[in-house]
């Protein structure tokens, strides 16, 4: 009996272990990353799983197979299995040094994370609840845990114990693997296709055939030897030739090291020749040539979708992503090989490159079209506040002469958010302008300014595109409220994602190529979001027609302001697209962001709207050069980084026109009696949440290394509530509190900890329909619409719900519980259309 180690030797030849381990790991760091990538956005992100949600929920039983998104997930789960596994091995064969003695790591490893894929798959689809009530991130994590390795175990066994069965001799081999191939790609689709317990029953399914079509391996390619040589023969030639004449040294080296423990397994003949060796290590490359045409296959798809919106779109964006980043992580496997064999870093030599050639092309330019020669319409010709002012006031004298009590000038704002965001705001105003009928009283005749950012501008500027083809185009719209939501219910983040993991990858490491970026894909979705809308192309419409003017009135030009807000990247400076003018000291030095376009170029109003919603790493900054004096070069990104409502830009609006600079008594040129009339009223559409946690304790370690970030972003959010509750105090101060002129239409629902809604350019059917559950039950909104309706007096405008008289005014007898989503039956017979 041998003697029990010392506790000190145990312990150490554990943490020996442990850091061999880890170093073998670092040698997988590209297939391990890309599965944490898939893990985090499909099990930990909520974009994610509404992502895998809206992936269901697009598939149809009664719809073809090539139109189902599972199906197309579950094809590329089964070429990134391989993919994974494949190049993992090849990286234990080129890095046999760093991995020799760890036989657990370099066999099994490499073998797992292939399995790994149909995992992130089975789970993510748990984790939307697919199969019944969804799990939590938590419980996804575990799973993959601990259900994982049992199952990879447990197949192995299976695998092992069903060995003697296998076939003997070449053709009978053959059939297997086609037969092998068929139910490999059978079971994933019937996974797709099938009900709860079918595609869990598949999915295992799948997996066990992947393990058995890798074990099995060795044995089909040696009974296949001195046969037809229809594998060698594809092993022979381009590219499979290449990669063989490139790969084979460092196998025969492989061979050599572990020829004793290869011996054993049988994977090599004990008196094999270096031709019999060199000839089965061509056999494999052959062998695996299936996988390799479903892998060009896939390929040419993926090419496809990074051309075509419609055709992304039907992929959908789980597909895209699997898909994508399969095709990264094969580039990245390869750059690595290069690095282990031939000793040279080509991936650190692309990135060399790229920084070179980043200085003589930018593939980010802002989309800009030629302007038409002779065109009348000008950026610098756009009417300034003072004479929009004048302008909004002389077409509405005559409603001012029938009006007795005030009259409202409605400012929105929209925060930002997405499509989440996009959505909520255009179902309010698209609501707040379908309900109210009356001429007099109809909501864009109150209407002054739309401001907003990132999503909040994607939504104001759809409900300015109705507004636009309503009056501009006579387009007659039917439903605001379904028109703009037909359009923002889309899927934008398909073509976007297929952007950003093809061509932008592309254009990051050659610029000069200069593809169809991320952000210019998102515009293309936008413009092709519905093609059944009555305004679907107004989004393709140039900028300069939709814009005011100063010598040309007319229907365009009795639009409201639009304000899309967006920022500077080099200083972080607060920028505008604006429909006016905004070149004039009260913007306190906000960049007019049109200003900055050459004279002889235009964009598309897609363009103008994305400009402003360029989120963080999902959308880059957009470039605009100027050859003129003084404007240079200026890159533009989401307006949430300085001011998420786009609340700063009219409280200088509202400041210079009713308090500090008073254009309505001083430029107009109307009866003061009538001008008195005009109040502002600030109407903020926003989607966060309503519950505020308390400060936190940070550990020092944090304290210590990450405290700027973690200010900064921080300071994100804080800017934007100080901007809003600048412009509610200044109203408050000139209005009082009593009849308050700033109105919260928030999407959350105070008091509702748990509630809700992804961040992103695509949003579920479940989502969604939260949403307009959340818009028929609002309160503030239905008091708002009630207020309109009634042609605006001033005890309904929405108060402070513990006010007695305004109660008593509504004819409500208790305080409304903002936690029941259920409103009174007084608020639930909204006024019809007229």
């Amino acid at each position: 009996m041998e003697p029990i180690p010392p506790f000190r030797t145990s312990l150490m030849d554990l943490l020996r272990k442990i850091t061999s381990w880890l170093h073998v790991m670092r040698l997988f760091t590209y297939p391990i990353g890309v599965l944490g990538v898939w893990m985090m956005c499909f099990w930990c992100l909520e974009q994610g799983v509404d992502v895998v949600r809206m992936t269901n929920e697009q598939a149809d039983v009664a719809m073809p197979v090539l139109h189902d998104p599972r199906v197309w997930c579950n094809l590329f789960m089964v070429q990134a299995a391989f993919v994974m596994w494949f190049f993992s091995r090849l990286l234990a064969i080129a890095y046999d040094g760093a991995v020799r003695r760890e036989l657990l790591m370099r066999l099994h490893l490499p073998r797992f994370l292939g399995l790994s894929c149909f995992n992130v798959v089975l789970i993510a689809q748990l984790r939307a609840g697919a199969y019944g009530p969804p799990i939590g991130s938590g419980a996804a994590l575990a799973l993959f845990a601990i259900g994982g390795p049992l199952w990879y175990v447990l197949g192995q066994k299976i695998v092992l114990i069903t060995k003697p069965w296998w076939p003997q001799g070449p053709w009978p081999v053959r059939w297997t693997l086609l037969f092998a191939m068929i139910a490999l790609l059978g079971a994933a689709l019937i996974a797709a296709r099938g009900g709860a317990i079918v595609s869990i029953v598949f999915h295992l399914l799948t997996q066990l055939i992947f393990q058995w079509w890798i074990v099995s391996r060795y044995d089909l390619m040696q009974a296949m030897q001195g046969d037809w040589p229809v594998f060698t023969w594809v092993g022979k030639r381009p590219p499979f030739k290449w990669f063989n004449k490139f790969f084979e040294p460092a196998y025969r080296e492989y061979l050599a090291n572990n020829k004793e423990i290869l011996v054993k397994l049988d994977r090599v003949p004990i008196h094999g020749t270096t031709d019999q060796v060199g000839g089965l290590f061509t056999l494999e490359f052959g062998f695996f040539s299936l996988f390799s045409v479903l892998g060009l296959f896939s390929f040419v798809v993926f090419i496809y979708a990074t051309w075509k919106v419609a055709f992304a779109v039907q992929l959908g964006s789980m597909a895209i992503t699997l898909l994508g980043l399969t095709i990264v992580l094969a580039f990245l496997c390869i750059c690595d090989l290069v690095h282990a064999i031939k000793h040279v870093h080509l991936l650190a030599m692309l990135v060399i490159v790229a920084f070179v050639l980043g200085q003589f092309a930018d593939p980010h330019d802002v989309h800009l079209l030629p302007a038409p020669i002779g065109e009348a319409r000008n950026f610098n010709d756009r009417m300034k506040l003072k004479e929009y002012l004048k302008q909004w006031c002389t077409e509405r004298e005559p409603a001012l002469e029938r009006t007795k009590g005030k009259y409202p000038m409605i400012f929105v704002l929209a925060d930002g958010g997405a499509s989440r965001s996009g959505y909520w705001v255009a179902s309010v105003l698209g609501r707040l302008q379908d309900t109210v009928r009356i001429d007099s009283a109809r909501f864009d005749k109150h209407l002054f300014c739309l401001s907003g950012a990132s999503g909040g501008g994607v939504g104001n500027g759809t409900f300015f595109a109705l507004l636009y083809g309503d009056h501009a185009l006579h387009a007659r719209i039917r439903s605001y409220h379904d028109e703009g939501c037909g359009i923002l219910r889309q899927d934008l983040l398909s073509p976007t994602l297929a952007a950003m993991l093809g061509p932008d990858v592309a254009n990051l490491l050659l610029p000069v190529v200069n593809l169809t970026d991320r952000a210019r894909s998102l515009e293309r979705a936008l413009q092709h979001a519905d093609d059944t809308s009555a305004i679907s192309s107004v989004f393709s419409h140039p900028l300069r027609w939709m814009v005011t003017q100063r010598d040309e009135i007319g229907e365009r030009d009795r639009l409201p302001i639009l304000c899309l807000n967006t920022t500077r990247m080099q200083d972080g400076r607060p920028a505008v697209i604006s429909t006016i003018d905004l070149r004039e000291d009260f913007y306190n030095g906000r960049i007019d962001v049109l200003d900055k376009v050459p004279r002889d170029m235009d964009m598309q109003f897609a363009t103008a709207v994305i400009m402003g919603a360029r989120f963080p790493y999902v959308s880059p900054a957009g470039h605009i050069h100027s050859d003129e004096p003084g404007k240079g070069d200026n890159y533009f990104v989401d307006g949430g980084y300085f001011d998420n409502s786009g609340a700063g830009i009219v409280h200088e609006m509202i400041a210079q026109i009713f308090f500090t600079g008073k254009l309505l008594q001083d430029s107009v040129g109307m009866d003061p009696a009538l001008l008195n009339k005009i109040e502002p009223y600030v109407i903020h559409i926003g989607n966060s949440g309503m519950v505020i946690p308390a400060p936190g304790k940070v550990s020092p370690f944090v304290n210590d290394l990450a405290a700027p970030i973690k200010t900064l972003i921080g300071a994100y959010g804080m800017q934007t509530d100080v901007n809003d509750q600048r412009l509610k105090t200044l109203l408050e101060r000139k209005y009082g509190k009593v009849r308050p002129h700033y109105l919260d239409l928030q999407l959350y629902r105070p008091g509702a900890e748990r509630e809700s809604y992804p961040m992103s350019w695509a949003i579920s059917r479940q989502a969604r329909e939260r949403m307009d559950k959340r818009l028929d039950t609002h309160m503030e909104l239905g008091e708002l619409i009630r207020w309109l309706d009634l042609a605006c007096p001033d005890s309904l405008w929405p108060k402070s719900h513990e006010d007695p008289q305004y109660r008593k005014d509504l004819n409500l007898t208790t305080v409304p519980d903002h936690t029941n989503p259920e409103p009174p039956d007084t608020l639930k017979r909204l006024p019809a259309k007229r």
